[in-house]
Order: C-alpha cells, then sequence, then structure tokens
C-alpha cells in the first residue's frame, strides 16, 4: 500500500468510527488517516529517531491534536517507508493534484532537477555520497522523457529512482566481473592445510587420527564486499515494487549465488564497511566503489528488525532531504550561472557585509559592536567603472522562501517578519527593489508588488524556469 501526500502534512491514526485497515489522504485539508497498525510503527520509528538525534526534530514533529496523537513530516520530501508492504511519498509542498503543472508527476521530476543540477556542481546535497556517480546517468533518467514519462507516474517514483541507478551501476561492475580475495577459513579436513589450530585439534580429533584443524587463506568470490552488494540486493527485493527493477535484481542475484548474506541486525550499519576492514581484500578493486556507496546509502536509510534472509521481516527504507535548502542551493546557482554572462554585473550569495546595528556603542572593553549579522540571499551589484578603479553599487536583492502563500489569509499570508527583513535590506543596501522569491505555486502565477511610502517596493515573485525571460532581466 502506498500513499502519497506533500510536506507539512499530518498524520493521524483513523478513528474508532472507520473500518479496520482504512487509511487515506485528505489533500484538502492536508491530512493523512493512517491505519492504527502503520500508525504505531511510524510513531515507534519517529519516536526512536528523536531520542537518538535531537537533529531529527527538523524533520519529524509529535503533536496532539482533538483527542488523537499526530506526526507532522516538516520541509522534508522523499520516501517513507513504513514496513515492508508500505510507502508514504512526501512531495514538494508545491505538488497539488487538482493542477497539472503541479501534479505528482511534475512534482517528481522538479525535485530531482534541482538535486540533480546541484549535484553536478560538486554541491554537498543530502546525497553526497553518491556525488560520484555518473551525472550522465542522472541526466539520462531525470530528463529522457520517453524512458521516464511512465516512471514518473509511480507513487514511490523516488526510490525507485535510486534503485535503477544502483542496479546501472551494478550492470558495470558485474560487465568487469566479481572480484577475488582472500578469506580467513577454519575447517576441520582429512589433510594439513595452512597452519593448525591446536587447541581446537585437540577438542575435535582427540579420537579421530586422521583429521586436522586448520587455519588457512582461501582465494575466493565469498568475501565482504561481493557479500554486502548481495545482501543489498535481496534486501531492495523486499522493497522494490516496481517490476523491472524486481526483474533485474532476481536477475543479478544469480550472479551471487554462491555467496553469503550479511547478517545485518548484527552489523553496525553506519560504519560497516570501516568495521568489516574491507580494505585489506580490496587494494585494486576501485570499480567496485561506486557500486558500494549506493549499498552504503540504501542499508543506512533502511530500518531492519530481523534477520535479513527472513522473507516475512519487517523493515521499511527512508530517503528524506530538505527541499528548503535545496530551493535556496538551487535558485542561487541559477542566478550565478545566469548572471555570469552579463556584463558589468556581480552578483553574490549570502552576502555577510552589513550588520543591523553597527558601531552604535562600545562595550565593556571599549570595542565597536556589530550586531545581528544580515545575509541576504542574493545581490546583485552594477560595476561602474572609475580610474584604475571600479566600484560596486547594489542594485537588487532576493531572499528565497520555499513558502506557499494562501489567498484566503490575510496579506495572502506573507510572513511581517520576512517583509521587515526585506525592508531593513533595502535600507542597509540603499537601494529601492527588493523581492521575496518563492516556488512557483499553482495559486500564484502572476507576479505582484507592494510598495512602501519612501520609494522603496517589495516584489513578491514566483520562480520558474523562464523566470529570467519573463521578467526581462538582460536588460537590466
Amino acid at each position: 500500500m502506498n500513499f502519497t501526500i506533500k510536506e507539512f502534512t499530518k498524520i493521524k491514526k483513523n478513528a474508532q468510527n472507520y473500518a479496520e485497515g482504512t487509511s487515506f489522504y485528505n489533500f484538502e485539508h492536508n491530512i493523512l488517516l493512517l491505519e492504527k497498525k502503520y500508525f504505531q510503527k511510524l510513531e515507534i520509528f519517529v519516536k526512536n529517531l528523536l531520542k537518538e538525534d535531537k537533529k531529527n526534530s527538523k524533520i519529524f514533529e509529535l503533536g496532539y491534536q482533538y483527542g488523537n496523537h499526530t506526526i507532522e513530516i516538516k520541509n522534508y520530501v522523499g520516501v517513507l517507508g513504513i514496513a515492508n508492504d508500505f510507502l508514504i511519498e512526501i512531495l514538494p509542498k508545491t505538488y497539488n493534484p487538482n493542477v497539472e503543472n503541479f501534479d505528482a508527476k511534475n512534482s517528481r521530476k522538479l525535485a530531482l532537477k534541482m538535486m540533480n543540477f546541484l549535484q553536478k556542481l560538486g554541491k554537498k546535497t543530502p546525497f553526497f555520497m553518491l556525488d560520484d556517480v555518473s551525472t550522465q546517468l542522472e541526466d539520462k533518467k531525470i530528463n529522457d522523457k520517453k524512458a521516464n514519462e511512465e516512471n514518473l507516474t509511480e507513487n514511490n517514483y523516488f526510490l525507485e529512482f535510486f534503485i535503477d541507478l544502483f542496479l546501472e551501476e551494478l550492470k558495470i561492475l558485474l560487465q568487469k566481473g566479481l572480484k577475488y580475495g582472500y578469506e580467513i577459513r577454519e575447517e576441520n579436513l582429512n589433510y594439513l592445510k595452512g597452519n593448525l589450530v591446536f587447541h581446537k585439534h585437540l577438542q575435535h580429533n582427540l579420537l579421530q587420527k586422521n583429521h586436522f584443524f586448520v587455519e588457512f587463506d582461501e582465494f575466493t568470490q565469498d568475501i565482504f564486499p561481493n557479500q554486502y552488494i548481495k545482501s543489498t540486493l535481496f534486501l531492495l527485493q523486499n522493497i522494490s515494487q516496481n517490476p523491472k527493477n524486481i526483474t533485474k535484481i532476481q536477475q543479478y542475484l544469480q550472479y551471487f549465488g554462491h555467496i553469503q548474506l550479511l547478517d545485518f541486525s548484527q552489523i553496525d550499519t553506519k560504519n560497516i564497511r570501516e568495521n568489516q576492514n574491507h580494505n585489506k581484500n580490496f587494494v585494486f578493486f576501485n570499480y567496485y566503489e561506486k557500486t558500494l556507496k549506493f549499498c552504503d546509502f540504501f542499508v543506512q536509510k533502511t530500518q531492519i528488525n530481523h534477520f535479513l534472509s527472513d522473507k516475512n521481516a519487517d523493515f521499511g527504507i527512508s530517503i528524506l532531504w530538505n527541499m528548503e535548502q535545496i530551493f535556496e542551493q538551487y535558485v542561487g546557482e541559477i542566478f550565478k550561472k545566469f548572471f555570469k554572462k552579463i556584463e558589468n554585473k556581480t552578483l553574490k550569495i549570502q552576502e555577510k557585509k552589513h550588520f543591523l546595528i553597527e558601531n552604535s556603542s562600545k562595550n565593556e572593553k571599549n570595542i565597536d559592536k556589530k550586531l545581528f549579522a544580515l545575509r541576504p540571499d542574493i545581490v546583485l551589484y552594477e560595476n561602474i567603472f572609475e580610474i584604475d578603479d571600479f566600484v560596486e553599487k547594489p542594485i537588487k536583492i532576493w531572499d528565497t522562501k520555499w513558502k506557499l502563500l494562501d489567498k484566503s489569509k490575510e496579506n495572502f499570508g506573507i510572513s511581517q517578519a520576512d517583509v521587515y527583513q526585506m525592508y531593513v535590506y533595502a535600507k542597509k543596501y540603499n537601494i529601492n527593489e527588493i523581492t521575496l522569491l518563492y516556488p512557483q505555486q499553482a495559486d500564484f502565477l502572476e507576479d505582484f508588488w507592494i510598495n512602501f511610502e519612501d520609494n522603496v517596493r517589495l516584489y513578491i515573485s514566483f520562480f520558474s524556469e523562464d523566470y529570467f525571460e519573463k521578467n526581462n532581466f538582460l536588460k537590466i
């Protein structure tokens, strides 16, 4: 069972008057009502995360409403696996199933496009452990409309996308061949091989004079890296719901038939490769590295409650990333790319030049104070050339806000604090044009502005692919 929701959805346990087994999503009220057994699993999972690391409170929030416990997912997008058979896909807050350009397919495409763009620039995204993955492969997967049109309609597309990337990388590895390595073995043999383990030999062969309990190095494919890949395939076979991915997984598992599975329940998966000291066998196995990074990625994001080989094991996978951070980075990089080709203009991102309070008084050590640093997301300067020098004159400021506006709310839901912040920017930088830049959203297709009394104009803009063309930035 799968559900597609969006950021800040409230998740509740179904009320008693609903039939057992009922789960459904109400888009208008942004509420997901979960069957009791799944809500309890999710609640336990979230509580454990919050207990493990307080930083996880940035992702989840436990609450109480109308006599029921609630769970809210904040500015995070991705896949939340509650159990083997239950996935919740979280789409960007701009998702609107009733408007074509903002439906699930386009919302998935938007999120992955931002991620891919940043990774190609070498930015540290939530998938930094996969940064070595071929960007050509990512481009193909995201931009090939013919190949993706059907896949983008899947309501667990984010998960299947990364599984597909992993399988493509594994295919390259298998074409080069599985490597051998030396593993220490202990066996009771009828011939002497390697070193005799004397105390075990006495224990096992006191009456069996024709056997030797020995320890020896065996050159084999049944080594940790191959075990790790096989175990990850087995894990994904139980999680994936895409027929093409499942078929590929089953085909690739045939290459590992003679290789043991790992018991993930007995291993610290956070540092699995370091703990297994796999490098002793892997000095010359560089082409394994990308595949193993995918294994790290999937295993570390999976909650496993039982032994891996148990097909009835109850586990889920969670892949979540902060869309607020991604949007801010993405817009900043797009602006840099555009203005790089505009003459006599300089763009600065997250500039820390001014303070709200500067040199207003002396403190007890008689040192000038600078308090409350101002850090606008994007500042555009005009380069005014003088003799042997040039001066940068600020002309525009943008601040990105990963927020939805609401026509039914006072001031369309524009934050008063955001407006105050922008006005301070205008005064400190001595400019007249400031912009709050929101993501494109279904209810606001056109920009508008607010005029202050002192000729300062605050633009309310909505970022889209044609943002620069629509706003005539080439004429700046």
